[in-house]
């Protein structure tokens, strides 16, 4: 179902949840949609109501749930759990989520990337040693247990 259809269907009673990562700036999320709906004269169709899943309740099901759910490869620094949660409790039968659907695509690859970034590690190591060194012999200042971290 569309958002236009669900519009002229609930004119009165639309409401869109908006469940934003922990990481993003919810004001200015919140913000970037207000206006939006302003815009575009909807302010007594649509209410906007952000914050996590933990956080916020609601009066009534809801028609519509949009989230940026998900993290770098699909699943990394996913909400992917919390959408769940928030379809479970707050989606009516015949409501909406977008996005509702993910694909993940595997196949495998040789790549000496891997190889790079150690060599470019085993490089930088290569000066902090050097730096390191010449902070002790100058100034009397160890900073070996700060390499222990890195190695």
């Amino acid at each position: 179902m569309c958002l236009r259809a669900l519009e002229q269907v609930h004119q009165e009673c639309l409401t869109i949840v908006s469940l934003e990562s922990r990481r993003l700036s919810r004001l200015e999320s919140r913000r970037h949609a207000c206006a939006l709906v302003k815009a575009n004269n909807r302010e007594h169709v649509v209410e906007v109501i952000q914050g996590s899943v933990e956080d916020i309740s609601l009066p009534e099901k809801v028609d519509v749930i949009i989230s940026e759910w998900m993290g770098y490869f699909l699943l990394r620094e996913s909400m992917f759990d919390s959408v769940i949660c928030a379809r479970d409790r707050w989606l009516k039968p015949t409501g909406v989520m977008y996005p509702s659907h993910a694909r993940m695509w595997f196949a495998p690859i040789k790549s000496n990337m891997a190889d790079r970034k150690k060599n470019d590690l085993d490089g930088a190591m290569v000066h902090w040693d050097n730096f390191s060194d010449e902070i002790k012999t100058y100034y009397g200042v160890d900073l070996s247990v700060l390499t222990k971290a890195f190695c």
